[in-house]
Order: C-alpha cells, then structure tokens, then sequence
C-alpha cells in the first residue's frame, strides 16, 4: 500500500476520532458551559441529538480504523468478531413485551391528538402563533368560527381540501399554521394566502361553490437542503469506490 495513501488513511482515523469525541462531549451535561456560551446552539435544543450524529462517526472510525490493518486475514478476523457480538448481543434487542391495544401508549383518534396533543409541544409553534392556543372545533371556519357551507373533503398533514357554497364573500381561515413552503388554490388555481391574528392560514372565497385547499408544498430551503444531501451522497459513493481502487492497487 502507497505509503502516501495511509498517512491519508491515519489523518482520516485521528479526525473521524476527533468529531466522535467532540459529538459524545456535546451531548453529556459536562458541555453546559459551551451550550450556554453560543446562542445559536438553542436551535439544536436537546443535546442527546448529537449521538446521532456521533453513531456516524463511529461507524465511519471503525471502517476507517479496520482498513489500516494491512493483511486480509486480520481485517477478516476483525469483522468477523464484529459481526459476531452482534449476534450474540440480538437478543438484548427483543422487545419485553407486546401491548394488546395500541391506545394503551398510543392516541388513535385523530379528533384526540388535536385535543389533547397540541399543547404538548410549544417549542415547535411558529412565532407568529399564539403563546396558548386553543385546538379549534374545525378543520376550516369563517368569523367567530362557523362552518356552515363548508364541507371537509381531504383532511391530512400535508394537504387540506373543503368545498365551500356561500351567499356572500367569507374569509375562511384553516386550522393550518402559516409556515413556508404552504400555498393556497381556489378551484386549481393558486392565490394569495393571509394571515390571521392567530397565525393560522386563510383565503377569501367568493360566494357560491369553490373548492379550496391548502397544499404544503416544497420552498426553497428544503429544496436547496435536498440538493445537499443528494450531492453528498453522490461525493460518498464517488469517495468510496475511488478509495476502493487505490487499494486494489
């Protein structure tokens, strides 16, 4: 092997050992100080998501670290006895038990999560929201919430549609936090949204039949963001199979 390639490999090793250290370090209460000194670490907000990305890394240091060792038969030996504690440690990883009735953990009821779960979380409400909200009583509403002439054809996450039959012009707010990447369409077409006192999404809908929805669609952040992961992946792949055939060499 070039000697040149493994001193690439070593700094490798040492760096990806270093990142572990540092992530492990960012998750355990010792790093207090670091986390209160910069600011923009409260976007993170639990430091047990660093072990996420410490896993990686540990991943990577024990490729990495395997690779240096020069003869076949050792790095054999080595992921055989890898793979062998994970087989005899499957059994650590069987659950205790299994529940009968799912709504013993888990709310089922989608009217319920509304309810009960939308106080759960303040920290993920958008700042133009309210501090306390109150769950509304419908999925879309006009003036001092009626729903009289809408009716609630697609009810998900990601997409809102009603079919609205008014005699006159109504303002009908969704039970939608404004967020980018949300659109607004009047019978197909897009249209510009507004936002409410409450910050909730809402659109004036002319008098008669229409239907309305509200699409969450992609923005230029995510789209941007999936542009970097994509070509991560790409430079991966491409790093990998060119370090495999400098060692076929």
């Amino acid at each position: 092997m070039p000697k040149l390639l493994t001193d690439k490999k070593i700094i490798s090793t040492v760096l990806l050992g270093g990142f572990l250290i540092l992530t492990l370090l960012m998750s355990i209460l010792r790093s207090k100080p670091l986390w209160d000194a910069v600011p923009i670490f409260a976007f993170i907000q639990f430091p047990w998501r660093f072990m996420g990305v410490g896993i990686v890394f540990l991943g990577l240091l024990v490729g990495m670290s395997v690779s240096l060792v020069k003869k076949k038969i050792w790095r054999r030996l080595i992921g055989g006895a890898i793979l062998l504690a994970l087989l005899l440690n499957g059994r650590f990883f069987q659950p205790k038990e299994f529940l009968s009735d799912a709504n013993e953990f888990y709310y089922t009821d989608a009217d319920l999560i509304r309810r009960e779960m939308s106080g759960v979380l303040p920290d993920y409400i958008p700042v133009q929201m309210w501090d306390e909200l109150v769950p509304p009583k419908y999925l879309a509403w006009y003036g001092d919430e009626q729903a009289e002439g809408i009716e609630v054809i697609v009810d998900r996450s990601h997409q809102n549609l009603i079919r609205t039959n008014f005699n006159q012009e109504r303002m009908v707010e969704f039970a939608v936090a404004d967020f980018p990447g949300w659109e607004v369409e009047l019978d197909g077409q897009k249209v510009a949204k507004q936002i409410m006192e409450r910050g909730n999404i809402a659109v004036v809908v002319p008098s008669g039949e229409h239907l309305v929805g509200a699409i969450f669609s992609h923005s230029p952040v995510r789209l941007w963001s999936d542009l970097a992961s994509f070509l991560s992946l790409m430079i991966f792949i491409y790093l990998t199979l060119d370090l495999k055939n400098k060692n076929s060499i």
